[in-house]
């Protein structure tokens, strides 16, 4: 039954979004139990994905609830309303309290979730922090040319135009 509705949700989306929770709410987040944490990671990035991947391996709890915003069934209104360009300018988490986080208290909070806060616990220092902050920021607005992606205004631009094919679709099937 499970492999069914993830096709219709391919499908038509529009269907199943009409009966969800307030976009944006935190009964929209659908938070999987035992996470505390949401991390918004790119899956086009294999940097990322090696990071991502690392994660996991260490999420042995469960706390952290990984998403892919590279993905066809990411949704902005299941993620506090964080889009695909917002997400993609730096990396974003979400508390299960339903506060967003992003840049370097992300990762610290990733790590604190899988028993490694030690490794970014430097950064809670207010000097260090800025120096982390910016060196991620200057990282975070160039790594889609360094791993081989092209310029982010041209990986945004491709994703503007999957939306607006997936959007056409949800409307061909609210019209049927």
């Amino acid at each position: 039954a499970a492999p069914l509705r993830r096709m219709a949700r391919r499908a038509c989306p529009a269907a199943e979004a009409a009966s969800a929770a307030e976009p944006g709410s935190v009964a929209a987040l659908r938070w999987p139990q035992s996470a505390t944490v949401r991390m918004l990671y790119d899956g086009g990035c294999p940097l990322c994905e090696r990071e991502v991947d690392f994660l996991r391996s260490r999420n042995t709890e469960g706390r952290i609830d990984f998403v892919d915003i590279d993905s066809d069934e990411f949704d902005a209104s299941w993620n506090r309303g964080i889009g695909f360009e917002q997400a993609m300018a730096s990396i974003h988490a979400i508390r299960a309290d339903g506060s967003v986080i992003s840049g370097v208290p992300v990762f610290r909070e990733l790590y604190e979730a899988v028993g490694l806060g030690w490794v970014y616990a430097i950064t809670k220092n207010e000097a260090v922090g800025k120096l982390a902050d910016g060196v991620y920021d200057f990282w975070a607005a160039r790594r889609t040319n360094v791993t081989g992606r092209g310029e982010l205004e041209a990986v945004l631009a491709a994703r503007r135009r999957r939306d607006d094919v997936k959007a056409a679709q949800g409307a061909s099937c609210r019209a049927e």
